[in-house]
């Protein structure tokens, strides 16, 4: 794909990607699409194909979470070692994390794998702060 055709055309598109990077978090399409409600009107269909363009241009990532819901968020925060998620199983919230920020030695795990590690995808599940306080 050209870099002209990853930039998002529309204005639903346009729309959905403010909304990813305002959230500053991993979001279910029901989650966007309440979101987008306010600003401009789309319904569940328009949604997922609009997500499913931008994560087909690399714009967006797909991930899978704990509640065999799929979230999304901006496919750039994705550091040099990879993506992570930590999931809520309290609320369900999906937040990213800094994998560069966090100890992982991909040598070692090329090591014990005995294969090249090209790309990590890590998800954490657990409970947050606000949940433990509960």
């Amino acid at each position: 794909m050209t870099t002209a055709s990853k930039v998002p055309h529309t204005s639903r598109e346009k729309l959905v990607v403010s909304i990813l990077a305002e959230a500053g978090r991993a979001l279910s399409a029901p989650e966007i699409l309440e979101l987008a409600a306010s600003r401009r009107p789309m319904n569940k269909v328009t949604v997922y194909r609009i997500l499913d363009r931008l994560v087909e241009a690399g714009i967006a990532g797909r991930h899978s979470a704990g509640d065999r819901t799929m979230r999304y968020c901006l496919a750039p925060c994705a550091g040099e070692h990879g993506h992570g998620h930590f999931y809520c199983t309290g609320c369900g919230l999906m937040e990213c994390l800094d994998l560069d920020a966090m100890p992982i030695d991909r040598a070692a795990l090329e090591t014990a794998l005995s294969r090249r590690v090209d790309h990590l995808e890590l998800r954490l599940d657990g409970l947050c702060e606000a949940c433990r306080k509960r």
